[in-house]
């Protein structure tokens, strides 16, 4: 029962301090103020710039540690960019086999080989055209 009613609780306050949010001040909403005030505030700032630097600083550690023992090449930088940490795709990775490939490379030098012929053959008909024509003149002068 005890649970029931902190959940009660917690959920007229939180109803109570959503409605309060929503009166506005000279125009603005409660809410609106207090996220710009904790967006544009020095402490945030600074937060932000300490978490870059955590960031920053774990990066070069585990360059420097993972080429020490051989995993990483430190001049590879595209790999870890490539694997860094929210680049990694959690969906798998579907690539054709090296068979496939070739097959399509082999059908689209077919198809290639096929449209130069046709080519080959439309200028052949067409200079065969203009060569009969010439002919032609010439025996009705």
């Amino acid at each position: 029962m005890g649970e029931f009613i902190f959940a009660l609780k917690t959920l007229v306050f939180t109803t109570i301090l959503v409605t309060l949010m929503q009166f506005q001040i000279s125009g603005q909403k409660i809410e609106d103020m207090y996220l710009n005030f904790a967006s544009n505030s020095g402490l945030i700032q600074n937060l932000e710039q300490v978490a870059l630097g955590g960031i920053e600083l774990t990066k070069n550690t585990y360059k420097s540690v993972a080429a020490h023992f051989g995993v990483y090449n430190a001049n590879d930088v595209e790999v870890f960019e490539e694997k860094a940490v929210g680049r990694r795709s959690i969906l798998p990775e579907f690539k054709r086999s090296d068979s496939v490939l070739q097959k399509m490379r082999d059908s689209a030098s077919v198809e290639n080989s096929v449209d130069k012929a046709k080519d080959t053959i439309i200028d052949a008909k067409n200079k065969l055209e203009e060569n009969t024509e010439e002919m032609m003149d010439a025996l009705n002068e």
